[in-house]
């Protein structure tokens, strides 16, 4: 049960990783003005993602190693 929620929420993440991906591409996409698409811009979404891994990582390996 408890790899079946971590699956889950899993899931729930990376599709909303994908959808803020998507929302900065689009973003750039609809600018007025030309700008040169930047790395920078979609470096600054994956940190929080970053962050957000780092930090559950213990609780997941613990969850793991429950079982």
């Amino acid at each position: 049960m408890r790899i079946a929620v971590l699956w889950i929420v899993l899931a729930t993440g990376a599709s909303v990783l994908v959808a803020m991906l998507d929302a900065a591409r689009r973003r750039r996409a609809q600018a007025t003005t030309f700008v040169q698409p930047n790395a920078t811009e979609y470096v600054w979404v994956l940190i929080p993602w970053l962050i957000v891994v780092l930090c559950a990582a213990p609780a997941v390996h613990r969850v793991l190693a429950a079982e």
